[in-house]
């Protein structure tokens, strides 16, 4: 699967009625794209000397990493980074960005188009536990936060 392949199996879902309903067929696309390595588009804020990090909704505490379904959600949404800078979006790598929010106490889950009211998906990272069980490397440069 290709990655554009990817992002529009994620949008359909979204798309549909009631997107919440569809919640195990979209975890199962995740852990797809997961095990073939494939990018996700993120949110992400810079930090310093070129660096970013991804931005996320919730407090230091519980954690949801903000990704999209595709580059027109990815473009709709303005926001302000946790440091109060403009947020930009970028593309990952899917497997660093969900070993991240494994390996991190705070990290609580991914949530997908919180631009749209109607095409926002949360996914609770204790559910892709139960999907996908055991340790997760530890991405490049993890930190713990």
């Amino acid at each position: 699967m290709t990655n554009r392949a990817f992002w529009k199996k994620l949008d359909l879902i979204t798309k549909r009625e009631n997107p919440p309903a569809h919640i195990a067929e979209f975890m199962e696309i995740l852990k797809d794209g997961y095990e073939q390595n494939l990018d996700v588009i993120v949110s992400t804020a810079p930090v310093w000397n070129g660096l970013t990090h991804q931005t996320y909704l919730g407090d230091r505490n519980a954690r949801f990493y903000i990704c999209y379904t595709s580059k027109a959600h990815a473009r709709n949404e303005w926001r302000i980074g946790n440091d109060g800078s403009p947020a930009e979006w970028n593309i990952m790598s899917l497997r660093d960005m969900m070993n991240n929010m494994f390996n991190k106490t705070s990290g609580a889950g991914l949530i997908f188009n919180p631009d749209s009211e109607t095409e926002s998906m949360v996914v609770l990272k204790m559910m892709l536990e139960i999907l996908m069980p055991g340790p997760k490397e530890k991405p490049p440069m993890f930190r713990d936060a």
